[in-house]
């Protein structure tokens, strides 16, 4: 039991840590795809779904379920996954003190530890601003190892279940925590062979221990067995940037040095430079030797514990895997982070115990003052690296603080209209796009849609009305060709066109432009088709005519171009148009093109009467073609259900072209 005093000053520690991580925790770094598990727990909690893993096979549900049962109790914040870690990552100061207590440190080693910890950039970063599961792998490790030592301390097999209940709760928050735990697992079993309870029976405890965290990581496995063979594998393999698929020896040798400056820059707080050894030379070379100095005092002095947990991670992760750098990549080794810390701690008190012993009494309070000086400025300088990186964000406009703003505004202004989201890869990865305004509109029941700009065109015809539309500056530009857009007016928009992008709503008080390839009578006067036609598509469509070259050489591209006029409403659908090339004497199919009829941007239900538009479609000639001719077979139907539009006359329901003799 905790001592009351013992209890105020772990509660001070744990509130000084989340003074620490306060600020901006919302915001930096910007939401990623740590959204897309809250989106994914959402779709739990309304029974969507019931998966025995999370969004990536690679994890288990344990984090994903817990947001889903906080989401059914009403909580409906976007932002849960980060409150949670948050949450999580204060509480890991003050479990680094007790492991620190149980490992029999003095007040001052368990001070030091929970101080690093509570001022370290990446643990305040990475463990405590980004709401993913992964960000919970530091706080079950440290979980883990503190009841495994507790077991052992006091010779109860009861901390040892709650020590298999963590490790298999590390397990699902990411396997990368397999290989500490293990190593931990083959210390425990050789620790307790002559211990009085644990020992009886040898290995039956350690046994029950794997046993324990072996049910509660039973969802990924059974998921793997029974229902994707292998899939977490198979998922990490995909992961380029998480698997060597060829590892060679000068691969592992590089790693080895990467892990060891990852490891440097994560106890000394680096959080920004390049991956190279100036970037760590200096101070945080004094972090790495007092961390290592703390990894042997433990091991001599006080528990080889510690040390186990890092052998079967250093061999095997750099030999599988070259996911080492300056930020992101330290989410799979902050596990480490507490250990270090508590070396720390030790080697501290070792410090005050020997001015306690070799110093007179005269020059003690001097010497203590000057060490808990050289302390307090080991704890605290971390924090200068943070307000660093803090800045540097800022000043590059990397927040999401923009995003944030934008997608409460979003829903709050929103009555009814539908919302667009630009789509590209480029716009994808800028800063929580579209993954945080989007949970945003899922939560608020927001109708809403990921397009390219092209598309979102298209939606504005055939719904012309109010919308609000989420882009970057290029897709902007395009959609601005076809309409008139209005920056949203807000602060928060003004800052977010420093990022090139921003919201607009649309201005429905102007007409839409439409494309060039929509003529009207005076501009079909003038672009005549060279082969007229009348032929009903579908009742309401008409294939006037078309344009097509008479000769073709072989490996040359044949382009038709079709002319379309609306004479009619037609029926709510996408409709899609196709032209078939044939050779004409085994009629063998040769190329074909089918796209959407108006190119995206101007679909069939928002032609106006009397529309012409024009479609081009493309057809590449094998090199090799033998035939003296070909022929091209045209039409058009509804899409998903490829039901053809009927042509009248004919069976097929398509307009057979005139042939295109192949020049030689």
């Amino acid at each position: 039991m905790l001592k009351p005093k013992e209890f105020s000053l772990l509660l001070l520690i744990t509130l000084l840590a989340l003074a620490v991580r306060l600020p901006n925790w919302q915001t930096i770094p910007a939401a990623s795809d740590e959204v897309a598990q809250a989106t994914y727990a959402l779709q739990i909690a309304r029974g969507e779904r019931l998966p025995l893993v999370a969004n990536d096979q690679y994890d288990g549900p344990i984090f994903v379920y817990f947001m889903a049962v906080l989401f059914r109790l009403g909580v409906a914040d976007p932002l849960l996954g980060r409150a949670i870690i948050l949450t999580t990552g204060s509480l890991l100061a003050p479990l680094t003190y007790l492991s620190v207590r149980r490992l029999r440190g003095t007040l001052l080693a368990g001070l030091v530890a929970a101080g690093i910890i509570i001022t370290n950039p990446h643990l305040v970063l990475i463990n405590s601003h980004i709401g993913g599961t992964t960000q919970l792998l530091a706080f079950f490790t440290t979980l883990f190892l503190l009841f495994l030592t507790t077991a052992v301390e006091t010779d109860q097999p009861g901390w040892l279940m709650a020590a298999g209940v963590a490790g298999g709760l590390a397990l699902q928050t990411n396997l990368a925590g397999v290989l500490l735990i293990a190593g931990a697992g083959l210390w425990l079993t050789w620790r307790v062979r002559h211990s009085t309870r644990l020992g009886r029976r040898w290995p039956l405890w350690p046994t029950l221990t794997a046993v324990a965290m072996v049910v509660v990581y039973s969802p990924v496995i059974v998921h793997n067995i029974l229902l994707v063979r292998l899939g977490t594998v198979t998922t990490l393999q995909q992961r380029s940037y998480l698997w060597e698929s060829n590892p060679t020896v000068f691969t592992l040798l590089n790693n080895w040095l990467r892990l060891a400056m990852q490891f440097t820059r994560q106890i000394s707080g680096v959080a920004l430079g390049r991956e190279d050894f100036q970037t760590i030379a200096g101070w945080p070379l004094l972090y790495a030797a007092w961390a290592l100095a703390g990894i042997i005092y433990l091991t001599r002095r006080v528990s080889r514990l510690p040390l186990a947990c890092f052998p079967l991670f250093v061999l095997i992760v750099p030999a599988v895997s070259s996911h080492f750098g300056i930020l992101d990549p330290v989410r799979f080794t902050t596990p480490f982070t507490p250990i270090f810390a508590a070396g720390m701690g030790f080697v501290a008190a070792w410090g005050w115990e020997q001015i306690e012993r070799h110093t007179t009494a005269a020059a003690r309070r001097l010497s203590q003052t000057g060490l808990l000086a050289v302390l307090a400025a080991g704890v605290l300088l971390p924090l200068v690296p943070l307000s660093q990186y803090y800045d540097f964000v800022n000043l590059n406009h990397n927040s999401g603080q923009q995003l944030l703003e934008l997608s409460r505004q979003m829903v709050a202004a929103n009555r009814g209209e539908p919302v667009y989201i630009g789509f590209s890869d480029a716009f994808r990865l800028t800063l929580g796009i579209p993954y945080l305004p989007e949970l945003y509109l899922i939560m608020a029941g927001i109708p809403h849609s990921l397009l390219p700009p092209n598309q979102i065109i298209g939606q504005l015809f055939a719904g012309h009305g109010p919308a609000m539309l989420l882009l970057d500056d290029d897709q902007a530009a395009t959609v601005e060709r076809a309409a008139q857009l209005i920056p949203w007016p807000s602060a928060a928009n003004q800052a977010a066109h420093a990022q090139r992008f921003g919201l607009y709503t649309l201005d429905t008080t102007t007409p839409l432009h439409k494309p060039d390839f929509v003529l009207n009578a005076d501009r079909l006067a003038g672009l005549p088709p060279k082969v007229t036609l009348n032929i009903s598509v579908g009742g309401n469509l008409k294939l006037t005519g078309y344009d097509l070259p008479d000769h073709i050489a072989p490996g040359q591209t044949l382009t038709v171009t079709l002319y379309w006029r609306n004479i009619g409403p037609m029926p709510e659908a996408t409709y899609m148009g196709f032209a078939h090339l044939f050779d004409t004497k085994s009629m063998q199919l040769l190329a074909q093109d089918d796209h959407i009829l108006g190119h995206d941007q101007y679909p069939v239900n928002a032609w106006q009467l009397d529309d012409v538009v024009v479609d081009h479609y493309t057809l590449p000639l094998s090199a090799n073609a033998a035939s003296a001719s070909v022929l091209i077979q045209i039409g058009a139907y509804t899409w998903p259900d490829t039901q053809r539009l009927i042509v009248p006359g004919n069976p097929d329901n398509q307009v057979v072209l005139k042939p295109v003799t192949i020049a030689k």
